[in-house]
């Protein structure tokens, strides 16, 4: 994953320094929930912006690559599959046009109003995009879950995202040496 997030605006309310370690953290929760795949870090990445470049850009941005973005969606997950589904690109922009920080616990307000919008749970659900993953609530699941369509007091995996995950990628034993993983359609 390409982070390119830049600078946060001094120490976070989780004591993080900058966003990329935020970014880090949710990976590598992914991560601690997976046998045979892991994910991987460019930190402060210099690889171009855009779609279709083959490379896993996060970043946050006032656009989805020039469209405007609804006034519901905190991010965005995009990805791109070959024409026998074989997923080359998983980008995810976070909407810089909202209020940010990143911390535990059940939300918060901001100090203008609305929802204080954590970026640690916000990553960790467009992470589980770039898996593979579904919204459960969306196919009629009621589970707390990360990967559930709204954000919620919900601030970390759960025991239906690791399930999610390990469905597609652990078939129960590890594997050795090197091997390349493909991810074909989302499931929840």
């Amino acid at each position: 994953m390409h982070l390119q997030l830049g600078a946060s605006n001094g120490t976070l309310l989780d004591g993080s320094e900058s966003w990329g370690e935020v970014a880090e953290g949710a990976l590598a929760s992914w991560n601690s929930g997976m046998t045979n795949m892991r994910f991987t870090v460019i930190r402060d990445s210099t690889s171009a912006l855009g779609y279709g470049n083959s490379a896993n850009n996060v970043f946050f941005s006032s656009t989805v690559y020039g469209e405007g973005w609804d006034s519901r969606t905190l991010a965005v997950t995009l990805s791109r599959t070959n024409s026998n589904g074989v997923r080359l690109e998983g980008d995810v922009i976070f909407n810089n046009n909202l209020s940010w920080n990143s911390y535990r616990g059940p939300l918060r307000s901001s100090t203008g109003g609305g929802t204080l919008n954590d970026f640690r749970r916000v990553a960790l659900h467009e992470f589980g995009h770039v898996l593979g993953l579904g919204h459960p609530d969306d196919i009629g699941q009621v589970v707390s879950a990360a990967m559930n369509s709204t954000s919620s007091n919900t601030d970390g995996l759960t025991a239906d995202d690791i399930a999610g995950v390990r469905a597609i990628y652990d078939s129960g034993g590890s594997v050795t040496g090197g091997v390349t993983l493909y991810m074909q359609n989302p499931v929840s």
